[in-house]
């Protein structure tokens, strides 16, 4: 809408610095800020904006009457699917609160997962047991969740082939399926597969294909079955909110390809010592 060129491969410094700096120029410009203005915003996935004042400026500037008088809804997991610095995100919420005065709704019911793979994430991520208060799916069983290890980068291309065979025999669409990883796109296992009988794309151009992204790429969306790869742990805090927003994804069954050298790691952080 502003007509901002965006770079090839822009990157986190464009996103968060020289993008606001161009939106604030063509704001200045009272042709354009009229005729951008938009009556009301929906917002999901707030956490990702409040969490970037300048960029949840610039947005609000598009919106008549502003924070303080305009017409807004905001969707968002403020306590569990922050994946960016929280400090922040609690400053933009006070500051929300003072200038608008909105009404608040807190979703207490999972409506995505079946029991199993919300309790497991839950687990992982360390949250306790009150995340919760009941499950609107029904149905599930221990065969919607599996945790598999791995020794090597082979060993793990393989898994995921082995997995793929198993959902396609299982009568799943190679579209119903999506991998995320623990890494970047370029440095996922997904990524690295040359495989004949399984064409693995982005998600962003998968269409009817298997997608692969990122975790943090893929928040927001879901899929039926989600297989989470580069299991590697070591920042331990980040990657149990990573777990927690992977495993979520998923609206019928997860499994996990953990490297041999966190096994330790993630089996005590399922059994919760």
């Amino acid at each position: 809408m502003s007509e901002v060129p965006i770079p090839p491969s822009a990157n986190q410094h464009f996103w968060e610095s020289d993008l606001p700096d161009l939106l604030e120029a063509r704001l200045t410009d009272p042709d354009f800020s009229a005729e951008a203005r938009f009556d009301y915003l929906v917002l999901d996935e707030a956490q990702d904006l409040l969490a970037r004042p300048r960029l949840w400026d610039c947005l609000t500037r598009f919106l008549a009457g502003g924070v303080a008088r305009g017409a807004f809804a905001l969707f968002g997991d403020f306590e569990n699917q922050v994946l960016t610095d929280r400090e922040p995100l609690v400053k933009s919420l006070a500051d929300l609160e003072i200038a608008a005065n909105p009404v608040k709704w807190k979703l207490a019911e999972n409506c995505r997962n079946y029991r199993i793979v919300g309790e497991t994430a839950v687990k992982l991520a360390g949250l306790g047991t009150r995340v919760y208060s009941d499950y609107m799916r029904s149905g599930s069983s221990i065969a919607n969740y599996d945790v598999r290890f791995y020794g090597s980068e082979a060993q793990q291309s393989e898994e995921i082939v082995r997995l793929l065979r198993e959902f396609k025999a299982n009568g799943y669409m190679p579209s119903e399926i999506t991998i995320l990883s623990f890494r970047a796109d370029s440095q996922s296992a997904a990524a690295r597969i040359s495989n004949e009988e399984f064409a693995l794309k982005p998600v962003r151009n998968s269409f009817s294909a298997t997608g692969f992204a990122s975790i943090h790429a893929f928040k927001g969306m879901e899929n039926k079955v989600i297989i989470l790869t580069d299991v590697d742990l070591a920042d331990h805090a980040f990657e149990r909110s990573l777990f927690y927003t992977g495993m979520t994804r998923a609206t019928e069954s997860v499994r996990v390809l953990c490297n041999n050298q966190s096994k330790a790691i993630l089996l005590s952080w399922i059994s919760g010592t």
